[in-house]
């Protein structure tokens, strides 16, 4: 658990960096074009992006490529890491 936590924080403290350009760097786009006809047809369920344990950067990258995700997720318990992590979701 504690090496899941320290990663999360590296990849949340990298979260400036990424954008367009180098996003594919970090996460694999797979299925991409399907979402694409999925959002076409108006589905509102496709998900483009594979991710193995990368939920955050996962719905990072939908932004950066100008489909924003919408997800739920419990508050933290610590009141100004919550207000951290949310800056950058949304």
């Amino acid at each position: 658990m504690s090496r899941y936590l320290g990663w999360q924080a590296v990849e949340f403290a990298r979260f400036p960096q990424y954008n367009r350009g180098n996003i594919e760097q970090i996460i694999e786009i797979e299925g991409h074009e399907n979402f694409l006809e999925a959002q076409r047809r108006g589905k509102r369920r496709a998900h483009p992006h594979r991710a193995h344990r990368r939920v955050e950067v996962s719905s990072f990258a939908h932004a950066v490529y100008g489909y924003p995700m919408h997800f739920m997720a419990r508050p933290l318990d610590n009141a100004r890491l919550d207000a951290f992590v949310n800056r950058y979701r949304a």
